[in-house]
């Protein structure tokens, strides 16, 4: 389950719809994992009056891009300072950023595509263009012989 911009939700200005969403974002993040469920919340920047202690402790993944403060990765990696890498690096390049999925024992620099802005309206319009329709499997694709 993936929610693009979570802070347009866990920062509501309707205070009551803003505690049912955490309250159900909770539940998910706490419980979701046993179900087969895996959570991805992408946020601009990730401080605690958008990701709570609680919600925050139960993700399982934790991707952070560059930040500009040592706070904000610090908030997604709470021993950050003990380790060896950070995302409070305006040198690190585009693509790369600070890593922590599943089981693994410490965060590592992980290596991402990265697209231009102008690649992305161009997928963008290409799919448009195609009316957001589903290609079939081209013809000499046998789903039931594949490994």
């Amino acid at each position: 389950m993936v929610i693009d911009e979570v802070a347009n939700y866990t920062r509501h200005p309707d205070r009551k719809a803003r505690e049912r969403f955490e309250a159900e974002l909770l539940a998910i993040a706490s419980q979701g994992a046993k179900f087969g469920i895996r959570l991805w919340l992408l946020t601009q920047k990730p401080s605690a009056d958008v990701l709570t202690t609680a919600i925050r402790t139960n993700l399982s993944a934790r991707i952070c891009h560059r930040v500009d403060t040592v706070e904000d990765f610090l908030h997604l990696f709470p021993d950050g300072r003990e380790l060896d890498i950070t995302a409070a690096d305006r040198t690190m390049p585009q693509g790369v950023s600070i890593a922590s999925v599943g089981d693994m024992r410490s965060p590592v620099r992980l290596r991402s595509v990265y697209l231009p802005t102008e690649s992305c309206w161009q997928i963008n319009d290409l799919m448009c263009t195609a009316g957001l329709k589903v290609r079939e499997l081209p013809a000499s694709v046998d789903l039931g012989k594949a490994a």
